[in-house]
């Protein structure tokens, strides 16, 4: 039972940085075609905050920082 409640996190903890790195994706590529700028710029902001937070830290054992820029290289962002 204690193996499926980890599971049961471990999936939700997944979903949430999938979804975070998929808003991240979604506001480089619309500000890259001015399209919502300003709300595209919160966007980015708010998730870049989260990479780099503590929140992430526990919540995967990935390079915050390194996802980031990685994101970015794909996207063809070369912004701030």
């Amino acid at each position: 039972m204690e193996k499926v409640i980890i599971e049961c996190y471990q999936r939700l903890a997944n979903a949430i940085v999938t979804q975070a790195a998929n808003d991240y994706i979604w506001a480089l590529k619309a500000l890259k075609k001015q399209r919502r700028v300003n709300f595209c710029v919160a966007v980015i902001n708010e998730n870049e905050e989260f990479f780099r937070s503590e929140y992430f830290v526990a919540l995967t054992n990935s390079d915050g920082e390194y996802l980031i820029q990685r994101i970015r290289r794909e996207c063809g962002y070369n912004g701030k």
